[in-house]
């Protein structure tokens, strides 16, 4: 069994900024010494919706916690 430590809000943060920057999931996950798929799964869940091409990251309603229908 093994034990899932989901990222801190702080972490969150920091894979938002790092993901603005352009750095790719691998190099994000050395920084944050997690896993690739650590960090893949994250957004592949909670995810940042890139805004046109400006590259603006914004996180999805459910990274923030908001759920629908509340």
């Amino acid at each position: 069994m093994s034990h899932y430590r989901h990222l801190s809000m702080w972490e969150r943060e920091s894979l938002q900024e790092y993901r603005r920057e352009g750095k790719s999931i691998r190099e994000i996950g050395r920084l944050m010494r997690r896993s690739a798929s650590t960090i893949s799964r994250e957004i592949r869940r909670n995810g940042f919706q890139r805004l046109g091409g400006d590259r603006d990251i914004v996180p999805t309603w459910h990274t923030i916690g908001i759920c629908s229908g509340e």
